[in-house]
């Protein structure tokens, strides 16, 4: 036999290495969610017994609803074992609503954030926006609503992200528009345009505390997580004059930040930016066991993080960045190649390995693993040491069609979930999956 690629579809060694056959990052199983309309798959998140919690939207029908308006929003739990749903929640009324972010608590209750317009009737709460509002939902385990709360300003709210502490309070990170009522608790000012903002809510579903930075131009918090000491990790892009508490970060354009808050005051402890003339961010943050932090997003310029410019393909490339705990910077690298690539979900393992995911036009060259695509966006999954970030491999599922890794997430063992959506077909190992009339959401569960 000659020595080949490995396929990751077979069990034979192709490599003559003597391994298993298997590939780092192989599938265990696939699912999708359709039905007659629009589905995606927008966060996920694993439970204490392994059960994969993903949250997103869907239009027209989908395998366990219909929508009631134009968009609804919706969190299902699925089985480790093979993908099964355990149970779907559904949130939705009269105009465009969505799950954006998922987490779970230690007592595996479920926490969900997301955007809501008009009327929307929620397990017997009813909440109408003034614009688009954010609201913030408790469930049981088993997908009952415990409580929900509304942050809801007059103009456009958004929720990209939601983490929760050890001691079961919740962190709500996103943007919103000149003031919002949190909680029906207290009122945020902001700057005069798009600010960011962090809410801390308790178990309970009370307000604690609520941070918000900007001026009269747009940022966002598009993602936040939670260190081991507690302490908050925000990330997001930022444009005109920022205020991080003693830091004060002028943006060049749209420019990409990562700051560090205090979990029990919220008061910033730092920030970085990182930027030129042309537009970046970080889309999605993880920390991990030893408090480093992880950042992944895109850069349509030269962006430099520690100091040197890194490498720009042209176009948008991706950009994947380690720091310290004190905000140090570790290493950074970009993808592309001339084409879109971009990063739009980072989660770190127990031994500090970084997994990101995201969609690529072209080719994305890993170092290790060139990855081209089958013919428009195609989803791509790698995992990067701690250390350096160098590749530990890379994988990406397509076809001619269009198919985006939205988030990542990982179990103590080192399992891998990621959701997503895909129209056209996919092939993940198993059984090729297909669309149906629209985009499907896509459910995966990998091998470490």
């Amino acid at each position: 036999m000659v020595p080949g690629a490995e396929d990751c579809a077979t069990a034979e060694d192709e490599t003559c290495d003597g391994g298993s056959g298997t590939c780092d990052g192989a599938p265990t199983w696939s699912v999708q969610i359709g039905g007659g309309g629009e589905q995606r798959g927008l966060d996920v998140t694993f439970d204490g017994g392994g059960n994969i919690l993903v949250a997103g939207s869907f239009s027209g029908r989908t395998d366990f609803a219909n929508s009631l308006g134009s968009t609804d929003g919706f969190v299902v739990k699925l089985t480790p074992e093979s993908g099964q749903t355990d149970w779907p929640t559904v949130f939705g009324g009269s105009g465009t609503d969505l799950c954006s972010a998922v987490a779970r608590d230690r007592d595996d209750n479920v926490i969900v954030a997301g955007n809501f317009e008009g009327t929307v009737n929620f397990d017997g709460t009813t909440f109408t926006s003034q614009g688009s509002d954010v609201f913030v939902a408790k469930l049981d385990p088993g997908g009952t609503l415990l409580w929900i709360k509304r942050i809801s300003g007059p103009n456009s709210d958004n929720a990209y992200g939601v983490a929760v502490d050890s001691e079961n309070n919740i962190f709500v990170a996103g943007m919103f528009s000149n003031s919002a009522n949190v909680l029906d608790e207290t009122t945020m000012r902001g700057g005069g345009g798009e600010d960011i903002f962090v809410v801390k809510i308790d178990a309970e579903g009370h307000h604690v505390w609520n941070s918000h930075f900007g001026d009269t131009s747009p940022q966002a918090a598009l993602d936040v997580a939670v260190a081991p000491d507690d302490n908050v990790v925000v990330a997001g892009r930022v444009a005109g004059t920022v205020r991080f508490g003693q830091d004060v970060y002028v943006a060049t354009s749209h420019d990409a930040f990562v700051a560090k808050l205090d979990g029990a005051t919220g008061a910033p402890l730092w920030s970085r930016g990182f930027g030129d003339t042309m537009d970046q961010e970080f889309t999605s943050v993880a920390v991990g066991k030893n408090g480093n932090i992880a950042v992944a997003g895109n850069t349509k310029g030269e962006i430099r993080v520690g100091g040197l410019p890194l490498p720009y393909g042209g176009e948008t490339d991706a950009v994947v960045a380690a720091f310290r705990a004190d905000g140090t910077h570790l290493w950074s690298h970009t993808y592309g190649d001339g084409e879109e690539q971009r990063a739009l979900g980072v989660a770190v393992d127990g031994a500090g390995n970084v997994l990101v995911v995201g969609e690529f036009e072209g080719r994305i060259d890993f170092k290790k693993r060139l990855l081209t695509s089958n013919g428009g966006f195609d989803a791509f999954v790698a995992k990067l040491a701690p250390t350096d970030g160098e590749t530990l491999w890379a994988t990406s599922f397509g076809d001619g069609g269009e198919q985006r890794a939205a988030a990542v997430a990982v179990d103590p063992l080192g399992n891998i979930a990621l959701t997503g959506h895909f129209s056209g077909s996919i092939d993940l190992g198993g059984p090729p999956l297909t669309s149906s009339t629209g985009q499907d959401a896509l459910v995966a569960k990998l091998q470490p």
